[in-house]
């Protein structure tokens, strides 16, 4: 597990245990567990991304459900840069985690060899800033003759998912986004 992974994940740790202390300050009574909606096994894409770290990430939509996505994570500069290139299949509940060093950037992301299309969210600070479709862009020679999907907003972490998973679930800006074990 990279520093960067431990870091988020500890991060989410405490925030969940600062929440639950503050809760059981106030006198309130515990909230029920939401539904899990999805919950799968660290994915498999068929290429070297299968030996990344696995995580799993947690949304929470406007109703308060809980939706869970199986992720490999990306947070070397060529992991990023591959991504999900070549994958054939990405099952539902599952994706690639795209993280950095906690700093807030504004570059959008491409297609190129990647042969399905995808939703990409572009997250900062735990919340959905923009959630965008992306078309496949296969058999053109460099990047830059594949567009660019760039965020509405900076983000500090993104998340690929197949398309219109989230829009399924009902996933939109301003959900939560957080990462566990």
């Amino acid at each position: 597990m990279g520093p960067l992974l431990r870091l988020v994940r500890n991060a989410a740790t405490a925030l969940a245990l600062t929440a639950g202390a503050l809760s059981a300050c106030s006198g309130g009574a515990p909230t029920p567990s939401p539904a899990v909606v999805h919950a799968t096994e660290a994915p498999t894409f068929g290429t070297s991304a299968d030996t990344w770290p696995a995580a799993t990430v947690r949304l929470e939509d406007g109703d308060g459900t809980d939706h869970v996505v199986a992720v490999r994570v990306a947070e070397e500069p060529d992991h990023r840069r591959q991504g999900l290139m070549g994958v054939e299949e990405i099952r539902p509940g599952t994706g690639m985690l795209f993280l950095w060093d906690g700093s807030e950037r504004d570059g959008g992301f491409w297609m190129k060899d990647t042969l399905v299309p995808l939703d990409i969210a572009y997250i900062r600070a735990g919340e959905i800033v923009d959630i965008q479709r992306m078309e496949p862009c296969v058999g053109y020679g460099s990047v830059s003759e594949c567009p660019s999907y760039p965020p509405a907003a900076p983000y500090d972490t993104a998340l690929e998912v197949p398309a219109d998973w989230f829009g399924d679930q009902g996933i939109a800006v301003g959900a939560t986004a957080s990462v566990a074990d």
